[in-house]
């Protein structure tokens, strides 16, 4: 059995293609038909709310064929973010492009009467794609700062921002949607997984912890602390090194609306959410988030390693001395230094940080 893609512009025939080429009985996914049998009068360009549950229902039947490969499916997507295309190329999909002109779409908009706003959309997406490397959608990659800590490695970002363009699901966040949840998470003591790609299902993936949210002016951003394990630290590199530098968040929808934007589309808007978890991606719903800095656990030189011990080789040879000392008789004790606790106490935090250096990674 076999998924197949089909992307394209408006009226470049994706449709027609699918009748031509799917057999009886293969799920067929096509957001126009869902949003006819979901109430919409109009064949293209529904209008709320249907538009909003038509997408919700097309990304259900997406999910559905990608978690079953054995079932035949057919999956009619315009255009796709790159995120959407990994998780179709992951899955082996047979993607086809239909590689039409603009003036053939047009040509065919005008003469099936498609109303203004495909007129519009085909004009936009053409504009789209002189832009972009392929149909898998732009990536708008922001300049990251990286800084270096002796640590495992934590790293900044922007989970969500409060961009106004809709992200891949047509919805925008409205700021301040994660201020109760921020709060509630504080108030109850609970810390927020940091995963890889949303695979919760293989404990791999749990790659770190959000020690950190809160909400500025540009979205919501966080820290996160990586775990010391193999997978973990092989996603800090990534990160690092700008491989993989985009965010992604779980969550549960609380209270959301349409609203329209200074353009005239309608959108659905995301005004409180619940956050279940932040994952590191390679492609995101929303491409406006990004990585502000990578923090990375450094190993020592050579040079210093040799210095390490020496000091660790100083410090229980003085610790030895004042362990000689416990055994005197109580007027000899009586007569020490009185700062001799102290000095113990403070060559032992001396080796136990010199050990910590030596051995951290």
């Amino acid at each position: 059995m076999m998924l197949h893609v089909i992307l394209g512009p408006p009226c470049s025939g994706k449709s027609t293609y699918v009748k031509e080429h799917a057999a009886d009985g293969d799920v067929r996914v096509d957001y126009d038909v869902i949003a006819q049998a979901l109430g919409s009068s109009k064949p293209h360009a529904c209008e709320e709310p249907v538009r909003s549950a038509a997408y919700k229902a097309r990304a259900g039947a997406v999910d559905y064929l990608l978690e079953n490969p054995d079932v035949e499916g057919w999956v009619i997507h315009s255009e796709p973010t790159a995120w959407q295309m990994e998780r179709y190329q992951n899955a082996g999909a047979d993607i086809i492009v239909l590689d039409e002109d603009e003036e053939t779409c047009l040509a065919r908009a005008e003469e099936d009467g498609r109303p203004p706003e495909v007129i519009e959309e085909i004009h936009k997406w053409f504009e789209r794609h002189q832009k972009s490397a392929s149909v898998g959608g732009s990536m708008n990659i922001k300049t990251k700062t990286v800084e270096v800590k002796a640590d495992n490695g934590s790293i900044t970002g922007y989970a969500s921002t409060w961009t106004r363009e809709p992200d891949s699901w047509g919805d925008i966040v409205k700021q301040g949607a994660f201020t109760e949840c921020i709060k509630r998470l504080k108030d109850e003591g609970r810390v927020v997984p940091f995963l890889y790609n949303h695979n919760e299902m293989d404990l791999k993936n749990f790659i770190g912890t959000v020690t950190k949210l809160e909400e500025d002016d540009h979205g919501l951003l966080f820290d996160a602390d990586f775990d010391d394990t193999e997978e973990a630290q092989q996603a800090r590199k990534l990160a690092l090194d700008g491989r993989l530098c985009k965010f992604s968040f779980a969550y549960n929808v609380l209270e959301q609306g349409t609203v329209t934007l200074e353009d005239g589309r309608e959108c659905n808007e995301l005004r409180k959410l619940d956050i279940f978890e932040v994952s590191l991606v390679l492609y995101p719903a929303n491409p406006d988030t990004s990585v502000v800095s990578v923090k990375s656990g450094k190993r020592n030189s050579a040079a210093d390693e040799e210095t390490l011990r020496q000091i660790i080789k100083l410090a229980q040879g003085l610790l030895g001395e004042l362990d000689d000392t416990d055994g005197q008789d109580d007027a000899d004790a009586k007569s020490k230094d009185p700062d001799t606790d102290n000095d113990k106490e403070q060559k032992e935090k001396l080796l136990k940080e010199a050990n910590d250096i030596l051995t951290k990674e």
